[in-house]
C-alpha cells in the first residue's frame, strides 16, 4: 500500500463554473495541509490529482474510469455539479469511496458515495419559508440552468408548496447554449413581468447566475422581488456586480463573514497560509473542505454508524439524519449578511 492517499479532486476549472476553480483548490490544499499535519488519514498522506470538472459529464467521467483502471485513485471529492456526480457515482460504487460535497438536489443513494452538502429540506425551503414571513414572498417563480439539479430541486419545491404557503407561478429552465445568450435572458425577464411575482428560486451555476442577475437588474419593473439564489458564493457576486444585488438572498452552511469561532479560524488559518493574494475564500470553496473531513471520517470510523465530525461549518451528522447549521444571508454589494438561522 501506498503511503500516500491519491485523491480526485473533481473541480470546476472551466464552464460556467470556472469561477469556483480557484478558490477551490486553494481551500482544498489548506485542508490536505491541516489533515497531513495530523497524520493525514489512517497514517497515510493526502495527495490531491486534480480533475477539470467543467468539461461534459463523459468527458470527465472518461477520464475518472481511465484513473481508477490504472490503481492512480483512492478516493474521490471536490466541488462539481450534480451531472457530474451522477456520471461518477456508478465508478465509484464497490470500488473506492466518493465524498460529494456540493449543495444538491438531494436523494443520492448510490453505494459508497457520501454527500455532505445542504439540500432543499435544510436549504431551500427553510429558506423559501423564512422570505414568505418575512418578505411576504408568496407568489413564486424558478428560473434554472437545464440540468438535473434545478430540474429535481423544483419538483421537490412542487411537492411542498402548499405546505408552504406558496404558489409556483412559472418554471424557467435554460439549456447551457441559451444561457449565455442575452435575447434569451430578456425574454425570460419580460415575461416574468406578466406573473406578478414576489420571489423568485435561482438555480443557476457561476457565470450563468452572473448573467441572470446582470439582466434581472436592468429591469425595474421586477425590483420589488426577492430573489433566492441557493447557490451563490463571493465569486459569482463579483461576477454579479454591486448593482446587480438588491433584493438578492441565499442560505447555507458557511459565510466567510461568518463570526463563529470555527469560520474565524479558517479565515485567519487561510490568510496567513495563502496571504493577501490568494483567491477569494469563498462559500463554495469551502464545502472541499468539508469533504475532505467527512472523507478522513468515513475512513477513521471503527463499524457503520452516521459519520459526524468538526468543522469550519461546526458540528455536523451525516446519515439518515443528516444535522448541519444553515444560514439565510442578503447580498449587501459584495458581501454577505447573516440574518438568521434557520436550520440546526
Amino acid at each position: 500500500m501506498s503511503d500516500s492517499l491519491h485523491v480526485g479532486m473533481v473541480l470546476p476549472f472551466s464552464g460556467p463554473g470556472g469561477q469556483y476553480g480557484p478558490s477551490a483548490q486553494a481551500v482544498t490544499e489548506l485542508a490536505i495541509e491541516d489533515i497531513n499535519a495530523t497524520g493525514g488519514i489512517l497514517g497515510r498522506k493526502l495527495s490531491p490529482v486534480w480533475i477539470d470538472g467543467g468539461r461534459p459529464p463523459a468527458v470527465v467521467a472518461h477520464d475518472v474510469r481511465r484513473m481508477l483502471d490504472g490503481g492512480s485513485l483512492d478516493a474521490i471529492s471536490g466541488w462539481h455539479t450534480s451531472a457530474i456526480r451522477e456520471a461518477l457515482a456508478p465508478l465509484a460504487a464497490g470500488s473506492i469511496p466518493y465524498v460529494y460535497p456540493a449543495l444538491y438536489e438531494g436523494g443520492e443513494t448510490a453505494s459508497r458515495v457520501l454527500c455532505t452538502g445542504e439540500t432543499p429540506d435544510l436549504q431551500i425551503i427553510p429558506a423559501i419559508r423564512w422570505l414568505r414571513d418575512h418578505k411576504g414572498a408568496q407568489r413564486w417563480g424558478l428560473v434554472g440552468d437545464d440540468y438535473v439539479w434545478p430540474r429535481k430541486t423544483a419538483t421537490v419545491l412542487e411537492q411542498q408548496a402548499n405546505e408552504l404557503g406558496i404558489s409556483i407561478e412559472q418554471q424557467w429552465f435554460v439549456p447551457q447554449e441559451q444561457a449565455t445568450t442575452p435575447r434569451e435572458l430578456t425574454r425570460i425577464c419580460d415575461e416574468m413581468k406578466q406573473h406578478r411575482l414576489q420571489g423568485l428560486l435561482i438555480l443557476m451555476v457561476g457565470q450563468n447566475a452572473a448573467r441572470f442577475n446582470r439582466e434581472f437588474s436592468k429591469h425595474l419593473q421586477l425590483s420589488g422581488i426577492a430573489r433566492f439564489c441557493p447557490l451563490m458564493d463571493e465569486n459569482t457576486l463579483l461576477a454579479s456586480g454591486a448593482k446587480s444585488t438588491k433584493r438578492l438572498f441565499t442560505a447555507g452552511g458557511y459565510f466567510a463573514s461568518l463570526t463563529t469561532e470555527d469560520s474565524l479560524d479558517l479565515n485567519e488559518r487561510f490568510t496567513r497560509t495563502l496571504g493577501e493574494t490568494a483567491p477569494i475564500l469563498s462559500t463554495t470553496a469551502e464545502s472541499c473542505y468539508e469533504g475532505l473531513l467527512a472523507l478522513r471520517a468515513l475512513l477513521s470510523q471503527q463499524a457503520p454508524a452516521p459519520i459526524s465530525y468538526h468543522g469550519p461549518r461546526g458540528a455536523v451528522s451525516l446519515g439518515s439524519n443528516t444535522r448541519q447549521t444553515i444560514y439565510i444571508a442578503q447580498v449587501h454589494h459584495y458581501d454577505f449578511e447573516i440574518l438568521d438561522c434557520i436550520a440546526q
